[in-house]
């Protein structure tokens, strides 16, 4: 079966932050969840506190955002197999 659509998660440290930035180039909000579910016109916060969960798009390319969860910050790696440095990607 052939893949058509593949959706991001990233793992990001505040979801209001991250659709500041993704807005800064076009995209628009998508959704945003809590604990309680999901939060009204994909705002920020709401009585039951901030977003944990969320998305953003542009045209039909979705990305979702999670805020310290899924997924890791990420590290420096090695540049290459068996190779000692860090400060490659």
């Amino acid at each position: 079966m052939p893949v058509e659509k593949v959706t991001p998660v990233l793992n990001v440290n505040d979801i209001g932050q991250s659709f500041a930035w993704f807005e800064l180039f076009g995209w628009e909000r998508s959704f945003s969840w809590n604990q309680a579910g999901m939060i009204a016109h994909a705002a920020v916060a709401n009585e039951h506190g901030e977003a944990d969960f969320g998305g953003v798009h542009q045209g039909e390319v979705t990305v979702f955002l999670c805020r310290g969860a899924q997924g890791s910050q990420g590290t420096k790696m090695p540049s290459r197999p068996g190779a000692d440095d860090t400060d490659g990607v």
